[in-house]
């Protein structure tokens, strides 16, 4: 599923060539539905097994799928009901915050709270349990909201990203990540 909203009669004329996947489109365009609030929209379509949850606005250098099938491979649902990608706040471009995680030797996740920064930020993609949203409703809301409840119980874990993180959510971090890019070869 992609939920479209800013650019996205462009996002759905990309899509339309692509014949190797099933794509369904959420149209966005009169109310963004946040990630929270898109998963509980698609939930009847996602089944029962854990799936991959992936922001547009984050990749890491160099490319390549061993993040995500680091994340696969790390993923136990019988200790966890989310495994994020984190990403080093030390090895990042674009990222602008404090950091958002700390990460136990076990994996398990507490936010950075009141401290001054964290070590670890959300780098974008993450595996979950399509039955946290199960009776959700479809409105706009973070995933903050489901984590709200999961991290005191030890329900959300980390996968450290192995790689370098550039985070592109606005033009100028657009801008350095190309410029980044291109002077690492990438």
């Amino acid at each position: 599923m992609v939920n479209v909203h800013w650019c996205a009669d462009l996002v759905e004329a990309h899509l339309s060539d692509r014949q190797d996947v099933q794509i369904v489109i959420s149209d966005e365009r009169e109310q963004v539905l946040e990630t929270g609030g898109g998963l509980s929209k698609a939930r009847p379509l996602l089944g029962d097994d854990p799936i991959f949850v992936v922001n547009t606005d984050a990749f890491w250098a160099p490319s390549g799928a061993q993040p995500l099938q680091d994340l696969a491979a790390n993923f136990d649902s019988a200790q966890m009901d989310e495994l994020l990608l984190l990403a080093d706040t030390g090895r990042c471009l674009g990222f602008p915050g404090a950091g958002d995680f700390f990460r136990e030797e076990s994996g398990q996740l507490s936010r950075r709270g009141e401290a001054p920064s964290a070590p670890w930020a959300y780098a974008g993609i993450r595996i979950l349990k399509p039955s946290l949203y199960d009776g959700a409703p479809i409105e706009p809301f973070s995933a903050n909201r489901i984590w709200n409840d999961l991290l005191p119980k030890g329900r959300v874990h980390g996968c450290p990203l192995d790689r370098f993180w550039l985070h592109v959510g606005d033009p100028g971090a657009l801008q350095d990540a190309e410029f980044w890019l291109r002077c690492h070869g990438e």
